[in-house]
């Protein structure tokens, strides 16, 4: 009996453990896992266990940006990029369906999800951005013809457009999830 009841709270704990370490690694407005905005990006782990298994870095020089991007990769997949600024994380991108929100949103809920459950269209001086939920960026969202026509008048006019399930192609996905800090106050 006492060995059962030893067995019991060992289980116990093991579990507990466990969710605990998934609740950590959950995608929030700020990060996920040890990959938060702001953090110093060389103060990050090597690897951390079921999100990334190394981090590989690469210079780029893009229109008005140049500076060091790091990928985080798991298995030969590219899990995020990490947009590095004064040393801090400055933004995160993710690309991976592995890397989700606590209650499962990801790269794997459709538009027509996503603004069910609260997201809203962004629009900006370069038009249709993406789907802002819970402080982050949905976006490479495949629109219809009428969302075309909403993203162009917001480019050309600078207005805010109101976006349903129609202005979306059938199914669209998201290809991106952007974090930023300013994203997660909006």
């Amino acid at each position: 009996m006492k060995n059962k009841s030893l067995t019991s709270i060992f289980a116990i704990i093991l579990l507990s453990a466990a969710c605990a370490a998934a609740g950590d690694s959950a995608l929030e407005a700020n990060g996920f896992g040890p990959v938060r905005i702001g953090a110093d990006i060389k103060k990050l782990p090597a690897s951390s266990a079921g999100l990334y298994d190394k981090i590989v870095s690469e210079k780029v020089e893009e229109f008005d940006y140049e500076g060091v991007e790091y990928h985080l990769m798991l298995n030969g997949e590219k899990i995020a990029t990490l947009i590095e600024d004064g040393g801090k994380i400055h933004a995160i991108e993710v690309f991976s369906d592995k890397v989700r929100t606590a209650d499962g949103f990801g790269l794997n809920k459709t538009a027509a999800e996503i603004l069910a459950a609260g997201g809203t269209a962004y629009c900006d001086n370069y038009g249709f951005e993406g789907l802002l939920f819970r402080g982050m960026l949905f976006s490479y969202i495949d629109l219809s013809p009428s969302g075309e026509k909403k993203a162009e008048t917001a480019y050309l006019e600078g207005t805010d457009q109101t976006f349903s399930e129609s202005d979306f192609q059938p199914g669209a996905r998201p290809g991106k999830i952007t974090l930023t800090a300013w994203y997660a106050t909006q």
